[in-house]
């Protein structure tokens, strides 16, 4: 009896040390800080900085890339010649209404075929000592809005 209770100690502690190490190693994507300076842009593209705070090197990338297409559907960015809104308004109920289009574009990594290119520029420590990463990253907007709206998301001409 206490062999096989020894057993199943072990088993229920080798399988809490793999799920820790797989859910540290894995990236979730939306759970870091994030900030985004519009660069320049032409018809089909807007060139951003994106700056992703804690996360790892190898990761920064996939999350500037992702934060990038999220703030041009639901937030907007500022400072260009073309000021660009929201492609949605509401959030919450674009994302209940179209939640297999969303779950595709942000977890299953959907949002690389809007992504031209993307490089990290710089990294550092901010002045609250967090990990940063500054990555540029193109993204074909007519290519992403012409998704948008195949997909009902939005329509043809704005929300």
């Amino acid at each position: 009896m206490l062999k096989k209770l020894l057993t199943t100690t072990k088993l229920r502690y080798l399988f809490l040390t793999i799920s820790s190490f797989l859910f540290l190693s894995v990236p979730c994507y939306g759970q870091h800080d994030y900030e985004i300076y519009y660069q320049s842009e032409t018809e089909e593209t807007i060139q951003l900085t994106i700056v992703v705070y804690g996360v790892k090197e190898k990761y920064a990338n996939a999350y500037a890339c992702s934060d990038a297409i999220y703030a041009l559907i639901f937030d907007g960015i500022n400072g260009s010649k073309r000021r660009y809104l929201p492609y949605v308004n509401d959030k919450e109920t674009s994302y209940k209404d179209h939640y297999a289009y969303y779950h595709d574009l942000f977890e299953n990594g959907g949002f690389w075929s809007f992504v031209i290119a993307s490089s990290i520029v710089e990294k550092g420590k901010s002045k609250d000592k967090r990990k940063f990463f500054a990555v540029n990253v193109n993204i074909n907007i007519l290519a992403l809005r012409a998704s948008l709206v195949e997909h009902n998301v939005m329509r043809r001409f704005g929300v």
